[in-house]
Parts: C-alpha cells; structure tokens; sequence
C-alpha cells in the first residue's frame, strides 16, 4: 500500500522511516488512492498525519513477509513503475 506524506509534514517523518526496519504506525488516516497517477496496483493510501507514531519493532509478535509493506526512496519507487506492467 502507498503511503503519502505531506509536504509540510517531511521534515517531520523523514527521519523516523528507514529501509529495511518493520514498524508499528498508529494515528493515520487511510484514503482511496488519486488513480490518475497510479503508482502502485492499491486503491487505498496511507497518509500520515500530526497524530501518527511510529514504533520500530525489532521481534515481530507474527511475522510479515518483508515485501508485504516496505519504505522506500522515491528512486526505487519510480524503478518499481517501470517494471511493473499497470493495467
């Protein structure tokens, strides 16, 4: 699933996302995705807001296949959509 950040809200979550760490998020809002620039085959979008808190987890409770929810930079995500036929 895509999560979007705001602009005004960056500074704020960059340095709490890192690739490759699994984490815990709370106090997002969850929104139908904009379809005309398709990013990811979701039709939801996660968006953080001023309530949102992340927990890393360093011993998952279940474990969760690593390609099921990952952080990425916006490069890899932009080699993801080329990759990736979109229908």
């Amino acid at each position: 699933m895509l999560a979007t950040v705001d602009v005004h809200r960056l500074l704020t979550f960059r340095h709490l996302s890192k690739a490759g760490f699994v984490y815990s998020i709370t106090g997002f809002d969850v929104i139908r995705a904009n379809q005309n620039f398709k990013q990811s085959d979701y039709h939801l979008s996660i968006w953080y807001n001023d309530s949102t808190v992340f927990y890393e987890i360093t011993e998952p409770v279940s474990p969760i296949p690593v390609e099921c929810f990952r952080f990425c930079n916006h490069d890899e995500l932009l080699c993801l959509t080329t990759l990736t036929p979109i229908f």
